[in-house]
């Protein structure tokens, strides 16, 4: 039973559920992701291969339903959870519980679903060790990826649960409120795990970020979806508004693809920044560091920067790397604007993009695992205005490098005003091919005459295989470099070049 609207009343605590699945078909492609499984519930019935349905008399904080099969039921392309006023056991209501087998740590869960409404109701979508025994909770961490009491259906809830000492959570958690009912239609809700951050989304905006959670003892998690009956949060149920159905349109976990950058052209994000790690914004200016769609190159968003203008001289913008080993070609790509109306003309405001490079993926900058950094000039205040204008920068992974990592930086020296815009970004490596003994971007006789003059470069059946071949980098446009008037002591970077 579903309707188009719900009384609106305040948020209370929240709790959470979990949910895991196996491979199945391919999913949505994903920047930065690889898709493991999906279920979009195309049959008549439920695979309990892949799925565990609960059959369960006692839950936790009070709840008053008993779990059972028959509640749960797969048709239409979807996966329906049915709350009725019916006694079983020792419960007043009966609901359902699935829950997959499979279990992942890290990586990015989706769940498309339309919640129930009326007093006493409670879905939840969230993730879960199997086993509480090593783990006992929240020891092993618990992840809720949507909570909602079906009383006040204009809010869903994201939580984080951990703490080392089992029974007593340590609880991070944030509403997401738009004046929308989530239980008139369709929405996605998801979680992105990574082991320095989880973030969630609704429908694909980014509303609660975790920077560095603590996990105590993280394990592999299951996820879980199921609508519980009454309980400590959204108390007894009001008899009239059953029978209620969660209904549920797919479930779909990837795990993160460490080659391939997530959202490179700023459209996934909604208007956050999904996928982008961020330094340097000021919520008291407006979010200097923001996602818009003033300019775009590709799709339908850019990255917006600006200064902080906190009487200091300040460094604002985002990074993202992607996994490299020594020696590949690495190519990093992105274009840059300024409006007329952001001009920042005759002033000292610079965007730059640089190319990093660390010995361990996550390593701080200037840390011991920093390897050394390309810095270019994108944008200043002699830059073209109201044209997008391309910039690469082509270079060799060196030695101990396991991340390259892309950074756009808008360095404000002093109070002026102006913006860039960044879109259409890329960072590629990829291994050399053989015969490429000058490693100048192309197998050519340059390659030849390197081989003549030192032959333990490598084979010249590689050399004669792949004449006339280009490599990645060659294959890709190079701009003339601009000249670079980035402050590079006050941020403390040595700077290094490799031979091209």
């Amino acid at each position: 039973m579903k309707r188009a609207n719900s009384l609106f009343v305040s948020a209370l605590p929240c709790i959470c559920v979990s949910f895991a699945v196996p491979a199945f078909s391919q999913s949505a492609y994903l920047s930065g992701w690889d898709s493991v499984w999906n279920d979009e519930f195309n049959g008549w019935s439920i695979d309990d291969s892949r799925w565990e349905v609960a059959y369960r008399e006692n839950s936790p904080n009070n709840e008053l339903q008993f779990y059972l099969p028959d509640q749960v039921s797969v048709n239409g392309g979807q996966l329906h959870i049915t709350a009725t006023d019916q006694p079983y056991g020792s419960k007043q209501y009966r609901s359902g519980l699935v829950r997959t087998w499979q279990e992942h740590r890290y990586g990015r869960w989706e769940v498309r679903a339309d919640l129930p409404w009326g007093q006493g109701m409670w879905p939840a979508i969230w993730l879960l060790p199997r086993d509480l025994n090593a783990a006992p909770w929240p020891t092993g961490g618990e992840i809720d990826i949507m909570e909602n009491i079906g009383s006040n259906t204009y809010f869903v809830k994201g939580s984080y649960h951990y703490n080392w000492t089992p029974g007593t959570p340590i609880t991070s958690n944030a509403d997401y409120i738009t004046g929308e009912d989530f239980a008139a239609g369709m929405h996605d809700y998801a979680v992105e795990w990574d082991p320095d951050q989880l973030r969630f989304y609704v429908d694909n905006n980014l509303y609660h970020t975790i920077d560095n959670p603590i996990q105590p003892n993280a394990q592999p998690m299951s996820l879980i979806i199921n609508l519980a009956v009454g309980g400590d949060w959204p108390g007894n149920p009001d008899p009239s508004v059953f029978p209620q159905t969660f209904d549920i349109e797919y479930a779909r976990y990837w795990s993160r693809d460490e080659t391939e950058l997530i959202n490179p052209d700023f459209d996934r994000s909604g208007w956050a920044i999904n996928g982008w790690n961020v330094f340097g914004n000021s919520s008291e200016v407006g979010n200097n560091v923001s996602v818009q769609s003033e300019a775009v190159l590709d799709g339908s968003h850019s990255l917006k920067l600006y200064g902080q203008f906190d009487e200091a001289e300040n460094y604002s913008g985002v990074y993202q790397g992607i996994a490299v080993t020594e020696g590949q070609d690495v190519i990093a790509d992105a274009s840059a604007f300024i409006r007329s109306q952001d001009s920042i003309a005759g002033t000292s405001n610079e965007l730059i993009m640089k190319l990093e490079y660390y010995s361990s993926f996550g390593a701080a900058l200037g840390s011991p695992g920093f390897l050394g950094e390309i810095p270019i000039l994108m944008a200043d205040g002699t830059t073209t205005e109201d044209t997008w204008i391309p910039h690469q920068i082509v270079d060799i992974a060196p030695a101990g490098a396991v991340e390259a990592r892309v950074s756009f930086v808008f360095r404000q020296p002093g109070q002026d005003a102006g913006a860039v815009h960044v879109d259409a970004v890329s960072l590629l490596a990829s291994d050399p091919i053989p015969g490429d003994f000058d490693r100048n971007g192309s197998v050519d006789s340059l390659d030849f005459i390197a081989w003549q003059r030192d032959t333990n470069l490598g084979s010249l059946a590689d050399w004669e295989a792949n004449y006339g071949t280009p490599t990645l980098a060659n294959s890709l446009a190079v701009p003339e470099p601009a000249s670079i008037t980035f402050a590079l002591a006050a941020l403390s970077h040595r700077v290094f070049r490799r031979r091209r």
